[in-house]
C-alpha cells in the first residue's frame, strides 16, 4: 500500500497544493509517501530518507541444537519456509530473499526518482540524514517549523 499511498499524493498534483512536513521522523515508507508531494519540509532535526529494503532472517539452528531442539519445516517448494525458525538458509534460499529485497528496492527508488530525479544512487543507500543535510541531498526542500510550513500551505490556497 505505500506506493498506492506515494501515487494518491502525486494524483492530487495539479488539483491540489501537496506539503509533506516531518518534525520527527521521514524515513522508510513514510519518506517514500511523502516523496510524493510537491513540496517536501522538516525540520533542523528532522531524520529524512532510509530509502531501501531490508528483511531479517533469525537463524536459531545451531542454538537450538545445542539445546537439544531440532525444527524440521515440511514445505511444498525449496523456497516456501526458507527462513522458518530453527532453519538455517540454504545458499539458494538467501540469493532468492536477497533478490527479492533487490527487487523491491529498486520499485522503492524509482518511484523516488520518478518524483525527484536529482536524488543520487549514494543518497539511496539506508542512510537518514538531519534537516540541512537532507536538504543538500535533495531529500526536502525545505528546512522549516512546522508553523512556517503550514503558513506556506495556507497561503497556496
Amino acid at each position: 500500500g505505500v506506493q498506492d499511498a506515494s501515487d494518491a499524493v502525486r494524483q492530487l498534483q495539479g488539483r491540489k497544493h501537496t506539503l509533506a512536513f516531518s518534525g520527527g521522523t521521514m524515513a522508510s515508507a513514510a519518506y517514500w509517501i511523502a516523496s510524493g508531494a510537491e513540496t517536501i519540509y522538516a525540520d533542523q532535526t528532522a531524520v529524512v530518507g532510509s530509502i531501501g529494503v531490508y528483511t531479517y532472517v533469525l537463524d536459531t539452528s545451531r542454538a537450538d541444537e545445542q539445546r537439544g531442539v531440532k525444527a524440521q519445516v515440511f514445505s511444498s517448494g525449496k523456497y516456501k519456509g526458507a527462513g522458518a525458525a530453527g532453519q538455517p538458509l540454504t545458499d539458494e534460499q538467501r540469493e532468492e530473499i536477497q533478490s527479492r529485497v533487490n527487487d523491491l528496492a529498486a520499485v522503492f527508488k524509482a518511484d523516488v526518482r520518478r518524483f525527484n530525479p536529482a536524488i543520487t544512487d549514494e543518497t539511496m543507500q539506508g542512510q537518514t540524514f538531519l534537516g540541512e543535510r537532507a536538504k543538500a541531498a535533495g531529500l526536502i526542500n525545505s528546512v522549516s517549523t512546522f508553523a512556517r510550513a503550514f503558513n506556506d500551505l495556507r497561503n497556496w490556497i
